[in-house]
């Protein structure tokens, strides 16, 4: 036999010669090494089987100190787990069963006893005693698991008799063992469920089952259980019973209950939430909506809603609050479905289908198993289009209020300051609110006391306003006018007062400023040496100073709220006694025309001279004014200022002047005509002479008649400027217009100066525009015009120069352009070109002329209502464009008249 270590054996036996043998026999035995200790008193053994552990004991029953089976249960009883081998010189049968009843592994008689049969005993004894030790703790895990298992088991017999339990089924049926010891299964079950199980015939089928039951309690309480049934075989097979394994399940069906009711109360309060809630599986398919989320979204049933995120593409629109537009895969499920936690996020919602839209707020989690796995995904959703919108309208408000120009303040009804906007932060000289915050107004003004009659006034009244000497946080004074009001809520009562503040010290400063500036402005209007008055709407005067009293020769009583005609001393309005009748007389005065014209149009009127009836006979004074005319607001009411210059003298000035000036025009005509004729005879004898046909002439001769023929020449081309000059501008020159070709009048005077072009070494050439129209003119005239300017860019082009005539339609209008590359006309001089006598002073590039030619060509084109403009630049030329209407004027008289005024400042140097 293998061991682990030496074998220990324990013989305790009285007989020396016994002993003896028994220790000869087992050193002659194949156990190997082998440890034998040896005692003849049963107390010696005990104390060494408590010290020390054996692994056979060889026991005589008949020792001194006991006797009999007494001495093997004191030594069962001391080593339990060692196997016993009883040694007996009585050869009894029924004392050899009562120790192996006792538990001894066997029974040997001495004298019998040889080798073989004590080592057969001793294996024996051991091999048994190993396989009880194991049977024993395979049946004590069984009774440990079967006594400490958390469910009830219970065994019944064929005759339906309680014969086993653990302590769970005395706790699961809150009875004692004696109670249940014996009972009657049936008695444990509700007759309805004992029927039940009765009709599983568990017993006769053979198999286990399982079901939930009730079972009764010892205290007659009914419990629900969860139960496995299985039938209990005999070693023939056959039933002998059944085996339950029991386990309350009070507790969780009531759990499970509970959690029913919970699930109908949750989705009742789900159904019931103002919050919409969506339910999603982790496909991103929208699952489960609550009623709120339906109606928030516009679906009128839940199958609206059941559908792929991406579908919903189709019927809403998502933003930004900025306007931004959201692709799905920005939406909130999927953001949920990433994994992000939302919160409160804003978003701009439009249903395209219904064109409506609102602003959400989306939230959301994925909801997990207990090992933080997700299992869906929850979207919260609320309409917040209303919050929104009261929030931008407060925002606005509360803008309004900081970016307020004026202060305003808020103070609990003790007078503590609970609000401050900027500008009234900026007024007290103080940078943060938390600087005048709970502080009493009190300390922000000059007089407490004033300050306190105010609150307590603005408290019991409702309202209070006035001005009130306030101080800065640096010490320095201001005034401020204050308004205050009480605020209270729905009810009434008062909550705070609300104080607008505006800093008037500067207002009042400019106030006293202007109040001076008044008086003096009034000072100034009395003095002024013209004629002022101030009348209203209905031709009332208001106000008139000292000069329109001396001209009317009326005192002020007669003038002030009298009508302006009367104020004047109008013939047909002075002495009518009333306002209206004195309107019905002056109907037609151009006085009064002009002051209701500047009233109605609100446009001012300006230098109408006018030169009123002030009386009657050939004595009456006939004066002229200078009237103007100001449209002006006074006091809320629109007034008009009236202007009176006396301007007699300088009518009269005019008329002596402008009889001056037709004298000296027919000075001029009669002087040109009387030196025509002596001039063209002059000039005959020149040529006779100068042709030799008096005689011969020598060379210095011919030289002072050459010079002579060019003065007369030059003499009678400033006597035809004159003249021509003259009649234009006595209007006395006619016009005879025709449609004329102009293609063909710009050829002809191209044509005429193609030989002086060709003696100054310039270029002459002409670019016309195609199907050019006719235009109505004097033919002789234009060419007048286009052969003085072609010659001038000749005179003043250098050798090897371009003169360039064009011409073009513009609309119904047409251009002639005369472009040279000459020498080009000074900047400052282009304003005076026009002007009579003129000439461009160039030094070194002196060309005589009469200075009246340029007067003459704008004279003609505007006499065909036409217009002449110049463009120069020094040494690199000048344009002249002569602008001319395709169609005949309406009015070359009007036009006529118009250039004659200006040319007649030409003439007399006005």
């Amino acid at each position: 036999m293998d061991t682990p270590g030496p074998f220990r054996l324990l013989i305790v036996e009285d007989d020396l010669i016994d002993r003896r043998l028994l220790e000869r026999l087992l050193a002659q035995s194949p156990l190997g090494r082998c440890t034998i200790e040896n005692t003849d008193r049963l107390a010696d053994a005990l104390e060494r089987v408590r010290d020390r552990a054996f692994d056979v004991i060889l026991l005589d029953p008949g020792l001194p100190d006991s006797q009999g089976m007494e001495s093997v249960a004191r030594m069962q009883a001391q080593a339990p787990q060692t196997p016993i081998i009883v040694l007996s010189g009585l050869d009894d049968a029924e004392v050899a069963t009562q120790a192996v009843h006792l538990g001894v592994q066997d029974y040997l008689i001495k004298g019998q006893v040889d080798g073989s049969l004590l080592l057969r005993a001793v294996r024996y004894a051991v091999e048994r005693k190993k396989a009880e030790r194991q049977l024993q703790a395979a049946e004590q895990r069984y009774r440990t698991i079967f006594e400490n298992s958390a469910v009830a088991i219970m065994m019944v017999d064929d005759q339906e008799r309680l014969v086993s339990w653990n302590q769970q089924t005395e706790r699961l049926l809150g009875m004692t063992a004696d109670q249940l010891r014996g009972r009657s299964i049936q008695s444990c079950y509700p007759d309805d469920q004992w029927q039940r199980i009765r009709e599983l015939s568990v017993r006769h089928r053979g198999r286990e089952h399982h079901l939930e039951t009730k079972m009764i309690r010892g205290d007659a309480r009914v419990i629900d259980v969860d139960m496995s049934l299985s039938v209990v075989h005999d070693s023939e097979g056959r039933a002998t019973g059944s085996i339950a394994v029991v386990q309350d399940v009070t507790e969780r069906r009531q759990a499970e209950e509970a959690l029913r009711a919970s699930e109908t109360q949750l989705q009742t309060i789900v159904e019931n939430l103002t919050e919409g809630l969506v339910v999603s599986d982790l496909e991103g398919r929208l699952q489960q909506w609550n009623h709120a989320a339906l109606e928030i979204h516009g679906f009128a049933n839940p199958e609206d809603g059941r559908c792929q995120l991406h579908e919903l593409a189709n019927t809403f629109e998502l933003s930004t609050l900025e306007g931004v537009v959201l692709p799905v895969e920005q939406w909130p499920l999927p953001r949920i479905l990433k994994g992000e936690e939302l919160r409160d996020w804003e978003v701009r919602v439009r249903r395209v289908d219904r064109d409506w839209r609102r602003v959400f707020s989306y939230g959301g989690t994925l909801v997990r198993d207990p090992q933080g796995q997700p299992l869906l995904a929850l979207v919260t959703v609320n309409d917040i289009t209303g919050r929104k919108r009261a929030e931008e309208t407060l925002l606005v408000k509360d803008r309004a209020v900081n970016s307020a120009t004026s202060g305003i303040a808020f103070t609990d009804l003790d007078g503590r300051v609970t609000f401050a906007n900027p500008s009234c932060l900026k007024m007290w000289g103080f940078e943060q609110e938390s600087e005048v915050l709970h502080r009493f107004v009190t300390s922000l003004v000059v007089s407490p006391q004033d300050a306190v009659a105010a609150l307590q006034a603005a408290v019991a009244t409702g309202a209070w306003s006035g001005e009130m000497a306030a101080r800065r946080k640096d010490g320095s004074e201001f005034v401020v006018q204050v308004s205050a009001s009480l605020v209270k809520d729905k009810q009434g009562r008062p909550l705070c007062l609300m104080a607008s503040l505006v800093d008037v010290t500067e207002t009042r400063r400019l106030h006293a400023i202007l109040d001076g500036k008044q008086k003096n402005l009034a000072a100034i209007f009395d003095a002024a040496p013209l004629g002022m008055l101030l009348a209203n709407e209905d031709l009332q005067v208001v106000r008139a100073n000292e000069t329109v009293r001396q001209m009317s020769g009326r005192g002020y009583a007669q003038i002030i709220n009298g009508d302006v005609c009367q104020a004047l001393a109008c013939l047909r309005g002075a002495d009518v006694a009333d306002s209206v009748r004195a309107r019905e007389a002056c109907a037609g005065c151009q006085f009064r025309t002009i002051i209701g014209k500047a009233l109605e149009s609100g446009q001012a009127t300006r230098g109408v001279e006018i030169q009123p009836v002030w009386g009657e006979g050939e004595e009456a004074p006939r004066v002229w004014l200078s009237v103007s005319a100001e449209p002006v607001f006074v006091d809320g009411a629109q007034h008009v200022v009236v202007v009176l210059h006396d301007v007699t003298d300088r009518k009269r000035a005019e008329e002596e002047l402008k009889e001056t000036l037709e004298m000296k025009a027919q000075f001029i005509s009669t002087v040109s005509h009387e030196l025509r004729t002596p001039m063209t005879a002059i000039r005959e004898a020149v040529i006779i002479v100068q042709d030799e046909i008096a005689g011969k002439l020598n060379k210095d001769q011919k030289h002072f008649l050459d010079i002579a023929k060019r003065n007369i020449d030059r003499l009678a081309r400033l006597i035809d400027d004159v003249l021509d000059f003259q009649r234009l501008n006595a209007g006395k020159m006619k016009f005879h217009l025709q449609a004329v070709n102009l293609a063909v009048m710009i050829e002809e005077a191209c044509t005429t100066m193609q030989p002086h072009a060709a003696k100054s070494k310039v270029d002459l050439a002409v670019e016309l525009e195609a199907h050019l129209p006719a235009v109505v003119c004097d033919s002789d005239r234009m060419m007048q015009v286009l052969t003085n300017l072609i010659s001038n860019a000749l005179k003043f082009t250098p050798e090897g120069g371009r003169v360039l005539v064009s011409a073009g339609g513009r609309e119904e209008q047409v251009a002639i352009k005369i472009r040279d590359t000459g020498y080009g006309i000074p900047k400052e001089d282009l304003p005076k070109l026009f002007t009579r006598f003129f000439r461009v002073h160039r030094p070194g590039k002196e060309i005589k002329g009469t200075g009246l030619g340029l007067a003459i060509v704008s004279k003609i084109v505007t006499g065909h209502g036409g217009r002449i403009e110049v463009e120069s630049e020094l040494d690199k030329g000048t344009t002249f464009t002569v602008i001319l209407p395709v169609t005949q004027p309406c009015s070359l008289a009007e036009a006529a008249e118009s250039s004659d005024r200006g040319l007649e400042h030409l003439l007399t140097g006005a």
